[in-house]
């Protein structure tokens, strides 16, 4: 057979080399030719044909025409008969499953997408599948991703829409309703008390300073944008649309803005930062399907704006004044705390004030600091910008 080659001269190939044995192939290189079409199968016994397949059958291990591509995969074959992708999210260790997004599938191209969770929890680990579905709405193997949440600040949002507080965050004295009736019969003692309804929900107000973006980004200051973003915010806030609010202690709040609006212009920076503060009540579960559906919470339309770089670079933290040999640092990158073990004042991202120790002179009420390093006076000053400098010398 080696002598005539592999078919006795049966046909114009009856010169070629005899094929070598190959019994495992990892991949495939073409080189020093154009290429019109490359199809690989693993049926072996396929009839010899001149003609090469152009479509997948089961077999079918790579095709591709090379328009424009060398695509050689089987997605389109894979897809044909998807009718959707799901994406869903439960809390690691849980069973139940809430869909996100629930996506038609037009063709192999809607599988590269980017969706985004507004209902996530803070400190919670969650699992996401991505789900692809039949015709038939039979689901096919879930494709799981575990992820851990985290918040950076308090965070208020809409189906649309993402609001981020930081600065001058406070929230008021919450309460939890519990609609009872006290019946003080004759001749008792006691009273009897009466709970004929489940009502119970939540209700208090949030606080803040409006900022935007850029400027929790970069401590950037602009009247104009702030004067703007203001006015935006208290058109988002009373727009009578249900708000999700959740923030870095874990709590998840979907609530309705009650009452109105109240803004408090900061009159040291000329009127150009604001306080907000509302009122808010909940009126649903966070983590129930049909609550999220029906506040539009369910297959949002939603593309964050923050994506985009910041239009100005970030400020450097500790500029240094050679000229005077004093060295200023942004107040805002200060972290004054209390050690609740002793009482004392703990100073963190401050390369002066960490190392110095205050205290109040109980004759005088005057703060004192003292410091090994050689400092003569600290005092704090604000720019035409409304920054806040500590100046050390």
């Amino acid at each position: 057979m080696f002598l005539m080659n592999y078919n006795f001269m049966y046909d114009k190939n009856t010169i070629d080399p005899a094929p070598a044995y190959i019994p495992m192939a990892s991949g495939l290189q073409l080189t020093n030719a154009i290429y019109d079409h490359l199809n690989v199968s693993g049926d072996g016994n396929m009839a010899y044909s001149e003609t090469i397949p152009d479509s997948w059958d089961v077999n079918t291990i790579m095709n591709t025409d090379f328009h424009g591509n060398v695509n050689a995969g089987n997605v389109d074959y894979s897809t044909q008969d998807l009718a959707g992708i799901r994406i869903k999210r439960r809390i690691k260790g849980t069973f139940a499953w809430i869909t996100l997004y629930d996506i038609a599938l037009e063709s192999s191209s809607g599988l590269a997408l980017t969706k985004y969770d507004l209902t996530n929890q803070h400190g919670i680990t969650y699992e996401y599948a991505f789900v692809p579905y039949l015709n038939t709405n039979v689901e096919c193997a879930y494709i799981i991703k575990e992820l851990e949440s985290k918040c950076d600040g308090v965070f208020v949002c809409s189906p649309g829409s993402i609001v981020k507080f930081y600065g001058g965050l406070s929230y008021g004295n919450g309460s939890m309703a519990n609609k009872t009736g006290v019946f003080e019969p004759l001749g008792s003692k006691y009273p009897i008390v009466v709970a004929n309804a489940d009502t119970q929900y939540y209700s208090g107000s949030l606080s803040a300073t409006a900022l935007t973006f850029n400027q929790l980004m970069n401590d950037k200051f602009d009247r104009v944008t702030n004067s703007s973003y203001l006015k935006l915010l208290t058109e988002f806030l009373t727009d009578h649309t249900t708000k999700l609010i959740k923030d870095w202690n874990g709590n998840l709040w979907l609530v309705a803005v009650t009452d109105g609006v109240q803004v408090k212009y900061n009159n040291s920076v000329g009127m150009g930062v604001g306080d907000v503060s509302f009122n808010f009540v909940e009126i649903g579960s966070a983590q129930d399907q049909e609550t999220l559906e029906k506040s539009g919470f369910i297959n949002i339309m939603f593309t964050p704006m923050t994506n985009t770089i910041p239009d100005y670079p970030p400020r450097p933290l500790n500029p240094v004044d050679s000229n005077t040999g004093s060295n200023e640092e942004y107040l805002s990158k200060i972290e004054f705390n209390i050690n609740p073990m002793d009482g004392d004042l703990v100073i963190n991202n401050s390369e002066w004030l960490q190392n110095m120790m205050f205290y109040i002179d109980p004759e005088t009420l005057d703060l004192v600091f003292e410091s090994e390093d050689d400092i003569e006076d600290i005092s704090f000053s604000i720019d035409t910008n409304g920054n806040i400098f500590l100046n050390v010398s």
